[in-house]
């Protein structure tokens, strides 16, 4: 996969050509530049009056008013500062800088301005990112933002307390376009299994994913949506350069390498040779710079057919020898990663009431701990630790189940109105009773044998 550079690089150049001149005390020369870039936007670099010494840089967006909605104005104050001029007629944004007063830091003036376009665009994804770490994200931040960054392509973010969502709309031209934005697609899944850090990436063609139901989002066989599923180790301030960085140029990302591989692929037929497809592949990753020129036709159908073939071919290659760098380098078998794997997928998948699986086994064991804590708090328990404390434990079972016995043997009218002392007091007069009546039987009783003793004695 190659990375797109999130800069424009003929900007960088230009100004860079200009510092170095000027630092060398060379003769300032006018300049006149426009340079395209990705989405449609144009960059131009003139002088203003005439002034050859007085360098300014001008971006034209054709969806900046959409960006201006969500902070880009602020953004690029606190970015450029005392940079900002007035815009330029038919640009949107404009940034001077001076050739007599040559800052100490130019070269991070020049690398700022050369993020001009990313800047513009961070805008909206810093405002839903403060939404999702301030937890506003049921407020304000349930306001989906809809950013059209391209004829008939639109972008929506939308944040939430736990997650940011990023969808983009794309138009694949060709039928066989969407057959390898599948690949691709299947390929950036591949790699959130490989790290656990990667966000979570959906991707559907004809509809709509289910969080842009009901808003008019488009539908045909040659739609496709993808979405960016951005948690909190993602839009957390240490991290969410890097994650505004590659995520702008996702679109951009998608469609060279798209054309990448119809370039790296086209010779095919003529090569007849599988490594046709790596060999292809190098002046691409160069840039592709002879795209369009000398292989100018799209491949017919039998080569489309060589093309879709040879594209698996090397999916399934670059994925063992990927799987297999991972594998030795983390030091675990293939089984072991999928079972981890498919456990991570399991407790990330999203049920029908908007929460995650992870969240409701959380909410589920906290549930049963408050209700053993409630328990516990309410019913006293007492576990015996001594020999002596089971023994008397013992011993007061048995006194209360005699006690209980003589009172089940009184009437109910005198139990009414017994409190615990006359309670006592009545088991120990009917105690008392017994035992005297005991005693007398046991007196009677040896009387009885006496006389008998006597008359056995006479006989």
């Amino acid at each position: 996969m190659i990375l797109l550079e999130i800069n424009n690089r003929i900007v960088e150049e230009t100004l860079t050509v200009k510092f170095k001149n000027a630092i060398a005390g060379n003769k300032a020369e006018s300049i006149d530049v426009t340079v395209a870039d990705f989405d449609g936007v144009l960059f131009h670099i003139s002088n203003i009056n005439g002034d050859k010494t007085k360098v300014r840089t001008s971006i034209s967006l054709k969806f900046y008013k959409q960006l201006q909605e969500h902070g880009a104005d602020e953004l690029l104050k606190r970015e450029y500062g005392d940079l900002l001029i007035a815009p330029e007629d038919g640009y949107n944004v404009s940034v001077l800088v001076d050739l007599e007063n040559i800052p100490e830091n130019w070269e991070e003036t020049v690398r700022k301005i050369g993020l001009l376009k990313r800047n513009c665009f961070a805008s909206v994804f810093e405002k839903y990112f403060d939404f999702q770490s301030q937890g506003e994200g049921e407020g304000e931040g349930q306001k989906r933002a809809v950013i059209n960054y391209r004829n008939d392509e639109t972008m929506y973010v939308e944040a939430k307390p736990d997650r940011v969502t990023v969808v983009f709309s794309t138009i694949f031209r060709d039928e066989d376009d969407v057959v390898l934005g599948k690949v691709f697609m299947q390929e950036l899944r591949e790699g959130r299994r490989a790290s656990h850090t990667a966000p979570q990436v959906l991707f559907s063609h004809r509809e709509p994913p289910l969080e842009l139901a009901n808003t008019g989002a488009r539908v045909g066989e040659n739609i496709g949506y993808v979405t960016f599923v951005l948690f909190p180790r993602h839009t957390a301030k240490e991290t969410r350069d890097n994650t505004i960085n590659l995520i702008h140029m996702f679109r951009d990302y998608l469609h060279y390498h798209i054309k990448v591989l119809f370039e790296s692929v086209h010779p095919l037929p003529n090569a007849g040779k599988d490594d046709g497809v790596f060999k292809g592949a190098q002046p691409c990753s160069a840039g592709a710079k002879n795209y369009g020129k000398e292989n100018n036709i799209r491949p017919n159908i039998h080569q489309k057919r060589m093309i879709l073939e040879h594209v698996g071919r090397l999916v399934v290659k670059c994925r063992g020898k990927k799987v297999e760098s991972l594998q030795k380098r983390n030091g675990m078998m293939g089984d072991e990663m999928s079972v981890e794997q498919e456990a991570e997928a399991i407790l990330e998948a999203e049920t029908s009431f908007g929460m995650r699986v992870w969240h409701l086994l959380f909410l589920s064991c906290g549930s049963v701990l408050g209700v053993v804590i409630m328990l516990c708090c309410c019913i006293r328990f007492r576990i015996p630790r001594t020999k002596q404390d089971i023994e008397a434990d013992y011993h007061r079972k048995k006194l209360t189940r005699k006690f209980r016995e003589r009172l089940d043997c009184m009437n109910n009218a005198d139990i009414d109105e017994m409190d615990l002392i006359k309670a006592l007091e009545r088991v120990r007069e009917d105690y008392v009773a017994e035992q005297e009546k005991q005693a007398s039987k046991e007196v009677a009783e040896n009387k009885d044998n006496q006389a008998i003793v006597t008359v056995c004695e006479n006989v």
